[in-house]
């Protein structure tokens, strides 16, 4: 069981999506990586959410960025 995901845009960091390397030609951070006042959002998600498990929970053990999210500049 995944913990869900909180928006600390751990994955998006550490090991971005497929798609993102496609289309941004491995720039980073991810372009389309936002941070909405609170937490990071995707801005691929409206159009990809399904296809890229965005929202779908945290699978990572090693992700200490869960209980600090912050804006990350």
């Amino acid at each position: 069981m995944f913990a869900p995901c909180v928006g600390c845009s751990f994955c998006c960091v550490k090991a971005p999506c497929a798609l993102s390397v496609e289309l941004y030609k491995g720039k980073e951070p991810c372009p389309a990586l936002y941070w909405n006042g609170a937490m990071y959002r995707c801005g691929l998600a409206p159009l990809f959410e399904e296809e890229l498990a965005i929202g779908a929970g945290c699978s990572s053990s090693l992700n200490s960025w869960r209980q600090d999210i912050k804006e990350r500049g």
